[in-house]
């Protein structure tokens, strides 16, 4: 199992605050029996040179292309020869699953979606930026700043391969076992997102909503959406998580 950490500079665990997502994943898979990989994103290796060390940056460079070798360096592996071999994003890598699994030239058994947004990552910004402005988390003001920050983070070819991006379609495409998990109590990525992808109907796809399960993949504890803050705390991997990923795994080959 591939697994890829979501938006931003994050390490091979995907650490937000006192939370490790991918380590998580690790520890859970490697309990039914499934190796996995899992890396630095280059924005983590590389920090503000990142941009500067390609002629474009998008995310076909941020995610995509070292996911693609990561594949490529496990089928290279005699240990893994025969083996089934599955990707796992989690919300920007999710939303760019059907990408990676376009691109490939490697065999995939599968591919695993955690909070995968259905639309732009821009327009997925504005939209949690004006929930934590109803819920009185953010001042207009402070939301205005925040998007602002964002859009320089990035040079405007990233912004551009956002808008075109559909992955929606991408996935409609795709002939292989697709899982996608939604936690009711996320804000950054909805039920809504959840969705748009079934509504394409995909016969190859699972579509599960996880009741009280926030973005971290984590069981809710305070109000019906988690808070930003609620990330200040620890996360464990919620138990309908594990078990709809032994399910998948399970039927899938």
């Amino acid at each position: 199992m591939l697994l890829l950490s979501g938006s931003g500079p994050n390490d091979k665990d995907e650490t937000i605050g006192p939370n490790h997502l991918l380590r998580d994943l690790a520890d859970t898979l490697s309990l039914m029996g499934y190796a996995s990989l899992r890396y630095d994103k280059r924005t983590r290796v590389y920090g503000n040179r990142t941009t500067s060390l390609t002629s474009v940056f998008t995310y076909q460079e941020e995610v995509v292309d070292d996911a693609l070798y990561a594949l490529e360096w496990i089928h290279s592996r005699p240990d893994c020869a025969g083996l089934p071999v599955y990707v796992l994003g989690h919300s920007l890598s999710a939303m760019l699953l059907p990408l990676i699994a376009q691109q490939t030239t490697c065999q995939l058994a599968g591919y695993i979606a955690l909070a995968a947004p259905s639309m732009s990552l821009q327009k997925s910004l504005r939209r949690q930026l004006r929930h934590l402005m109803k819920t009185g988390q953010l001042t207009k003001e402070q939301a205005t700043a925040t998007e602002q920050q964002a859009l320089k983070a990035a040079p405007p070819e990233y912004w551009k391969f956002d808008r075109s991006y559909k992955p929606v379609k991408a996935h409609k495409k795709l002939a292989l076992p697709m899982l996608y998990l939604q936690g009711t109590a996320d804000y950054q990525v909805t039920p809504a997102d959840l969705k748009a992808y079934e509504k394409q109907g995909n016969t190859k796809a699972t579509y599960v909503l996880l009741p009280s399960v926030n973005h971290l993949m984590g069981t809710n504890q305070t109000t019906p959406l988690a808070q930003p803050s609620d990330y200040g705390r620890r996360q464990p991997l919620a138990p309908v998580v594990a078990d709809e990923l032994r399910k998948f795994l399970l039927h899938s080959h």
